[in-house]
């Protein structure tokens, strides 16, 4: 069901409305690639080894879902085989969805290829907006 319920948000906001340079809700603390903060626990992933994006159980408070979703180690690696030597791509976002409990919100953070190819790079903010669902995302190419 959480597996789907993800899946679900993520369709839901890519039918959305696009935009540039709106409201960043990006978590720009969250680790790359499904690593976890140093004194943190990371939760076993609810979703399979060949699901190309892996989602360790939520975190559920009060107030609201937090998920950290991340690419699948072997989506990782084939992005990381074309990838040109030298260049980085890294996406960062963020999926907010207001449940009639209680709002869910997706943070992910990926990263592939050569970290010192990031200064310098390019990076416009994308904003997506689907009603009760919206996102933000920030891609760089470098």
């Amino acid at each position: 069901m959480r597996i789907a319920t993800v899946a679900g948000i993520a369709l839901l906001a890519s039918l959305g409305s696009t935009t540039l340079a709106q409201a960043d809700t990006i978590d720009y603390a969250v680790p790359p690639n499904g690593q976890w903060v140093a004194g943190e626990e990371k939760g076993a992933d609810v979703t399979p080894a060949f699901s190309p994006i892996q989602v360790p159980a939520p975190e559920v408070t009060a107030n609201q879902i937090e998920v950290y979703p991340y690419l699948s180690p072997w989506l990782h690696n084939v992005i990381a085989a074309v990838l040109p030597a030298g260049r980085t791509l890294e996406i960062q976002g963020a999926i907010h969805a207001a449940l009639p409990d209680k709002p869910v919100s997706l943070n992910g953070h990926c990263l592939v290829g050569d970290e010192n190819a990031r200064a310098g790079a390019q990076t416009t903010l994308v904003h997506v907006d689907a009603g009760p669902i919206s996102g933000d995302f920030r891609p760089t190419y470098g």
